[in-house]
């Protein structure tokens, strides 16, 4: 399991909590969690578009909850009117899917722009790049000296 996916499944608990009622989805943790794997994505496997396609799709889940939603609300109507509920219900859940990953993976290429550029400017000025030393500052702290 990759760590888009893993972003989109830890972010979809945040969606659900912000989004009090269902007729309202709340995609803010949709744009943190495709930001957060752009960021990863870049700096690891380099597929910001997919990734941040992935985490998107994963994340927008949730309006699953708010179709069903609608159907429920329409089980005492009419046949007629419970097919239409049904059909406004799966492409509704489609849209906001397909918007949710298409807003993710713009986030995810803002985070691996972001990298990059701090990457080149480490570089141009003879500074270890961000990851490198996050990573030798661990590896510091590991070591003990008696």
């Amino acid at each position: 399991m990759g760590v888009d996916v893993l972003l989109g499944g830890i972010s979809i608990p945040f969606t659900v909590i912000l989004t009090s009622d269902p007729s309202m989805i709340y995609l803010t943790p949709v744009l943190v969690a495709g930001f957060l794997s752009g960021l990863y994505s870049r700096t690891h496997s380099g597929s910001v578009k997919r990734a941040g396609l992935r985490t998107g799709a994963i994340d927008g889940l949730p309006v699953v909850w708010s179709s069903a939603d609608l159907v429920v609300a329409e089980l005492s109507a009419p046949l007629d009117i419970l097919a239409l509920a049904n059909v406004v219900g799966v492409l509704w859940s489609l849209f906001v899917i397909t918007f949710s990953a298409l807003l993710s993976a713009l986030c995810a290429i803002a985070g691996g722009l972001g990298i990059t550029h701090s990457h080149r400017l480490c570089v141009a000025r003879g500074l270890k790049p961000f990851e490198q030393v996050i990573w030798s500052q661990f590896i510091e702290s590991l070591s003990c000296e008696y």
